[in-house]
């Protein structure tokens, strides 16, 4: 046990401790701090805390000092005396800006985030300062002709209409926030640059001032609840200690800092460029330019453990390739995309280069692959729906086949047929069409079984197209009564999808676990309508 004394081996004054309740670097961490007791004496004078010895040097009292030779329950950092006002400081920073327990009660991921947030944030308050002055050059400040009433009024229609775009956001993308909070996150800080940009455009275009001031209005209102929203899900996944009040209370004092820090290098900015219109604009760019860029390093840094749409299908792509390899948090992180998908251009992108099995692909076309996937998988689809579809007959199989479990899988039939004695096409045969996959999920269904449905609706099209070119008779005749030796590309898919969700789904499942992602947390923003069918079906 390494205690600060002196030389007479009393202890010094206050002294910080820290607790440690369990081992390993996850152990818990409680900083103490000790005061030293005030000196009593006995009848003749003698510091009785010092058993009458050292000098009337002061000593912790007897009961602290043998908890004190445990090293295993705790151990002195540092003397209290020897922190001086540095460490004072340091410690009210820490107080005020950092959650209580930091690092340990906050994930990996959260001081990148949090200093490349910081950083946008701050290039957003300085372009704020320049934004507004121009718009209220643009409303008419400073203008001796200028009307306070024409101000006001479009002062108005800009913040109704900015109300009205956010409250349509959020009925509309609300629900596809929790699943995919990195790729809102960038998108509302792009959103808050357009309307930005359109502040700045407006008093160039007199004719169309109101229309840009409520499109800029708009794009603001979005921004604020987009990053409103993912923040609240990031904060989540922050908190290792069900802490995320706290987290929340230290990023509005973050926040504010980066305000006060942006509005006074704003107003110095806006100073320097006010009677030049070019370095306006040059300072407005280069900050925009590097608002972007600290916002994508931001959300590239978060490492989310949760299961999405696309982290699902990237870590089932991989399972299912060369090797059997779980990918880690980090490595899906780097190839999760931060950008709107194009299921078209990846539909038509594989289409011209994808000539093999979906499964057993390079990484470097394994995004492209699950989105192109993820397309065609419909959770939560309406039965009538389905039937508008004229797919009753197909609803009805998909009964028969699921009507033990708490989804159906109805997909769209296409004309592909396997035949039993047919020899493999040649490769540069065109891949078929993938069909559409709709999950009919049970009224009584979990997250984990909506989770299953996903699964097993990826499994089914990742055989698609290699039905469509390995046909060996022996894989054909598994999918169940052939009757006139023609099977149909879905039939033979729908079996092999089946064998793996039985023999394969537990072990994937467990192997996710063990690789540290959270298989409870499923955000798979599926539909809300559900369906019912006989509980005697049931198990």
């Amino acid at each position: 046990m390494a205690s600060s004394k002196t030389r007479d081996g009393s202890l010094i004054g206050d002294v910080l401790i820290e607790e440690v309740f369990g081992r390993g670097p996850n152990a818990a961490r409680t900083a103490v701090w000790v005061e030293e007791p005030p000196a009593s004496t006995d009848g003749n004078g003698a510091n009785a805390a010092s058993g009458g010895g050292g000098g009337g040097k002061r000593r912790l009292p007897a009961a602290l000092a043998g908890i004190m030779e445990a090293p295993s329950s705790i151990r002195v950092l540092k003397s209290a005396r020897g922190s001086g006002s540095l460490g004072s400081l340091v410690r009210t920073l820490r107080g005020a800006f950092l959650p209580e327990g930091y690092p340990e009660s906050v994930t990996d991921d959260y001081l990148a985030f949090q200093t490349w947030d910081t950083l946008q944030g701050l290039s957003t308050y300085i372009r704020s300062m320049l934004s507004t002055q121009v718009l209220l050059a643009g409303l008419g400040v400073g203008r001796a002709s200028a009307s306070a009433i024409s101000a006001t009024f479009q002062w108005f229609v800009r913040d109704f209409t900015g109300m009205l775009g956010g409250i349509l956001f959020a009925m509309y993308k609300g629900s596809n926030l929790d699943s995919n909070a990195k790729q809102w996150r960038l998108a509302a800080d792009v959103i808050n640059d357009v309307g930005m940009l359109l502040d700045l455009l407006s008093p160039l275009v007199p004719s169309a001032f109101l229309p840009l001031l409520c499109l800029g209005s708009i794009s603001r209102a979005i921004t604020g609840t987009a990053s409103g929203a993912t923040r609240a899900a990031l904060t989540q996944h922050f908190a290792k200690r069900q802490n995320a009040a706290d987290i929340s209370a230290k990023e509005g004092s973050q926040e504010t800092a980066a305000t006060m820090v942006g509005m006074l290098v704003g107003m110095l900015v806006g100073g320097m460029v006010a009677d030049s219109v070019l370095l306006l604009w040059a300072a407005f760019l280069l900050l925009t330019a590097f608002h972007v860029y600290a916002n994508y390093r931001a959300v590239r840094s978060l490492c989310l453990t949760s299961l999405n749409r696309e982290r699902a299908a990237l870590l089932l792509l991989a399972y299912r390739g060369e090797g059997k390899q779980v990918l880690s948090p980090p490595v899906v992180s780097n190839q999760e995309r931060l950008i709107p998908s194009l299921p078209q251009f990846f539909s038509h992108h594989m289409q011209q280069h994808g000539s093999r099995c979906i499964h057993g692909r390079p990484h470097t076309l394994m995004s492209p692959q699950a989105h192109r996937l993820m397309a065609h998988i419909h959770l939560g689809t309406r039965l009538s729906d389905l039937h508008a579809k004229k797919l009753d007959l197909s609803v009805r199989q998909a009964l028969r086949r699921y009507a033990k479990g708490r989804y159906l899988l109805v997909l769209t039939p296409s004309k592909a047929t396997v035949l039993q004695s047919q020899s493999p096409p040649p490769s540069s045969t065109p891949l078929p069409l993938l069909p559409h996959v709709y999950a009919i999920i049970h009224r009584g269904a979990s997250h984990a079984d909506v989770l299953r449905a996903y699964i097993h609706a990826l499994i089914t099209l990742q055989e698609i197209p290699c039905e469509a070119r390995n046909t060996g008779g022996s894989d054909a005749g598994s999918a169940g009564s052939v009757g006139s030796g023609r099977l149909s590309v879905e039939e033979v898919a729908e079996a092999r999808a089946a064998a793996w969700m039985a023999s394969e789904y537990p072990r994937f499942l467990d192997e996710l676990s063990a690789a540290h992602w959270a298989i409870s947390v499923v955000q798979l923003s599926p539909g809300e309508w559900r369906a019912d069918w006989p509980q005697t079906a049931m198990e």
